[in-house]
């Protein structure tokens, strides 16, 4: 039986963090909404209808844009892909923070523009990048990790 070493290269290693980090980011700051339901009802005046359907139109948004960032992902590499969703991601957050939060601009925010950044950054573009990285014998292993994160 020959023994393989789990990271091949220290670019593995690396690609492997940064995929992790990467997941436990945009997936982690997304489920966090739910925590805050409450503070968009009294806060804001936000109904559970008009939650309900930024989180429908994130779903959308993200189920959208993830084959797009797949291309782009696959022409360009996936950092880039990475980061260009990052910033849709980032600009979701900061007008949910910033801006009037109401009617259309909640919708705009928390739906379609993190819903775009999720296209990229949620799971599907971190684990190829990994798998890429990872010989057949371990890379059911790489991606378990990034997953689990």
């Amino acid at each position: 039986m020959i023994s393989e070493k789990f990271f091949q290269s220290k670019t593995a290693i690396v690609t492997l963090i940064a995929a992790c980090f990467v997941v436990l980011i945009s997936l982690g700051v997304r489920q966090t909404f739910g925590l805050f339901f409450m503070d968009f009802n009294e806060s804001l005046k936000i109904s559970n209808t008009a939650f309900g359907f930024a989180i429908g139109m994130q779903m959308l948004m993200w189920g959208i844009t993830g084959p797009i960032f797949g291309a782009i992902a696959d022409k360009y590499g996936g950092h880039k892909a990475i980061m260009l969703a990052f910033l849709f991601y980032i600009l979701g957050v900061y007008f949910l923070y910033a801006g009037p939060n109401t009617g259309l601009y909640f919708q705009i925010s928390l739906g379609v523009l993190i819903g775009i950044g999720c296209g990229g950054t949620a799971i599907s573009i971190p684990m190829s990048i990994v798998g890429k990285h990872f010989p057949l014998s371990n890379r059911t292993i790489a991606m378990s990790l990034v997953t689990a994160t």
